[in-house]
């Protein structure tokens, strides 16, 4: 939103999403929890959600202090703008400050400010008085061990295992990081609300996003990479793949695209700024009327490039890490996507830059070059829970091989796999090994990651091993979604159930036309709750799927142990449950097992039609 056309906008009525997410937060904190999290998608109106529960603490008490964080000059600018420019919020508009550069409101009992000033200037704001509630704008950048999170729960006064301090909302569209630490220590294990993408889309808050798939042409090598930077496990700011990619072309096939869309407000994502330029220099040769924005633009060109472009003086941006958070560009008709995605933070991050509605405007076009559509959906996991701390724990995954009883990666991947046992070279214990053979690009090392266990090996073929390192090069082959389908169980009175392995088994439970989510881990008296609210049941289908993936343990209804002999355990456990029916195969008796365990654990915790929390 630019600040010249606020002053016009003097007031304005909650959507029904916005209404029910304030009750979720109150809710919340009713309930004890004193941290609540708010994922709403960019372009439903988390900022004015935020400041309506800002204003309502402070006229409810008129003692209590605010602080207003974010990591970006405009997700602080643009919130105290909005407060000064709309009547609905005068009453906080004469109480509101900024800490910025040389604006140093400290005292104002509403306070704007970034986490990086208050690194700085956190005594000089707690010399009067301690927040009652802290907003961390983009709250996924907050995490206990990092600096950010720290300064946060400084400010606080909390500590880092998730207790104590003031009341805090956290806002966010994307409740995953890229580097798949996990947000429960934060923000519990779910969400006090949350609202996706797609359920704004399906609701007409937002537009509706039509895919092309333009794809690069590239050679098997190449291709081989950019599907790993597309896998949660790859890089995708790899250097040497950015540079292969520029020497491949793809500036020129980017503007062959910016061609078929000319004069139409097109934003283009790139991987660095090498690329950024090569593709801008093509487009102006070429007579478009194109800017680029990157991290080393000033702020001051910055803002003058986003309000050309609003204004129709400039039709195409190409960028690289600027326009993913923070911006609002309503008049967008055109995503093009020149830049892998292993985050599906980041995926959904730019696929929504187009969502947002604008008059005239009823669908956006999404340009997919190297693959990522593909990989991702438009549903994001809100199991807060499930992913790794920030001690470099991670899990690493291979698949078996049934008839000769080798380990290796998936099928693509650039890292071969075994499992080693305590005896062959001279380990502790059996232990996976991850062994890159050969360079797949000039530049990359090769060499062998060891694994300590202990590693889990599921039905399905599958090890997990937790251990020490950085991120994996092993690619989960779950992220493939059109080839990675689960196989879901129909239990009575219209209760579905998904086996996850060791992780238990996942139920949607009917309940007024929508279904409730959720995960039961094995033995466990509750089950864990995937969102705050029972959504539709495609929904609820997606948010299950993008957990299970997470976990790695989805079992894949098309996999080839599924059509092998049954084993004897299988024919003894089955026997031992009181399952009289014969199994075809190892993959109906795994079946038959899940469904058993399944309907005990539903009869169990009473999971039937219109349960509620």
């Amino acid at each position: 939103m630019d600040n010249k056309q606020l002053p016009a906008l003097r007031s304005f009525q909650l959507r029904q999403v916005q209404l029910d997410a304030i009750e979720g937060v109150r809710d919340a904190w009713r309930s004890g929890q004193r941290r609540a999290l708010l994922v709403l998608p960019t372009g439903v109106g988390k900022t004015i959600t935020a400041l309506e529960s800002v204003r309502r603490a402070v006229e409810s008490k008129p003692d209590a202090r605010v602080l207003w964080l974010a990591h970006r000059e405009e997700l602080v600018t643009q919130p105290l703008a909005t407060v000064r420019a709309l009547d609905h919020f005068e009453s906080l508009a004469s109480v509101s400050g900024l800490v910025k550069g040389r604006a140093d409101d400290c005292s104002a009992q509403v306070v704007f400010s970034s986490v990086q000033t208050m690194q700085h200037r956190a005594g000089s704001y707690l010399q009067h008085g301690s927040p009652s509630l802290i907003v961390l704008d983009e709250a996924h950048h907050y995490v206990p061990g990092r600096s950010w999170g720290d300064v946060a729960l400084g400010l606080m006064q909390a500590d880092s295992v998730g207790s104590g301090g003031c009341f805090a909302l956290g806002l966010t569209a994307t409740p995953e990081r890229a580097d798949a630490i996990r947000l429960s220590a934060m923000w519990g294990d779910v969400p006090a609300y949350s609202y996706s993408l797609q359920e704004a889309i399906d609701s007409g808050y937002l537009v509706e996003p039509d895919f092309h798939d333009r794809p690069l042409a590239v050679g098997p090598r190449l291709r081989a990479a950019i599907d790993q930077a597309n896998s949660e496990d790859g890089d995708d700011e790899d250097k040497d793949l950015a540079k292969a990619l520029l020497n491949a072309g793809i500036a020129d096939h980017v503007a062959q695209i910016a061609d078929e869309v000319r004069g139409e407000p097109t934003l283009i994502f790139c991987m660095d700024v090498a690329q950024v330029i090569r593709t801008h220099t093509i487009l102006v040769e070429g007579a478009h009327r194109a800017a680029y924005l990157t991290g080393k633009t000033p702020a001051g060109q910055r803002r003058e490039t986003l309000r050309a472009f609003e204004i129709g003086h400039i039709d195409v941006i190409v960028n690289c890490g600027v326009l993913t958070e923070g911006t609002d560009l309503p008049r967008t008709a055109h995503i093009v996507l020149a830049r892998p995605c292993g985050s599906k933070t980041l995926y959904i991050q730019i696929v929504g830059r187009g969502a947002r509605l604008y008059p005239g405007k009823s669908r956006f076009d999404v340009w997919d070059v190297l693959g990522a559509a593909q990989v991702h959906s438009l549903v994001s996991s809100v199991a807060l829970g499930i992913g790794r701390d920030d001690e470099g724990l991670t899990k690493w995954v291979a698949t078996e091989d049934h008839h000769d009883r080798d380990w290796s990666a998936p099928k693509g991947s650039m890292w071969d796999a075994k499992i080693v046992p305590m005896t062959e070279d001279g380990g502790s214990g059996p232990h996976l090994q991850l062994h890159r053979p050969r360079p797949p690009m000039a530049g990359r090392r090769s060499g062998i990651i060891n694994v300590d266990g202990p590693f889990l090996v599921s039905p399905e073929g599958w090890a997990m091993a937790t251990g020490e390192g950085g991120r994996s090069g092993v690619t989960d082959p779950s992220r493939k979604r059109s080839k990675w389908l689960p196989e879901w169980i129909d239990l009575p009175d219209g209760v579905r159930a998904l086996g996850l392995g060791s992780y238990g088994t996942a139920y949607t439970i009917p309940s007024g036309g929508q279904v409730w989510p959720m995960i039961v881990p094995p033995r466990a008296r509750r089950p864990t709750l995937l969102n705050s609210r029972p959504v539709a049941a495609e929904i609820a289908g997606d948010l299950v799927a993008e957990v299970g993936r997470q976990a790695a343990k989805i079992v894949n209804r098309e996999a080839e142990w599924r059509r092998l002999p049954v084993t004897d355990p299988q024919r003894k456990y089955l026997r031992r449950l009181g399952v009289e029916q014969e199994p075809r195969n190892r993959g109906h008796a795994e079946r038959l097992i899940t469904e058993w365990k399944a309907a005990a654990t539903m009869k169990r915790l009473g999971l039937r039609r219109g349960w509620t929390p």
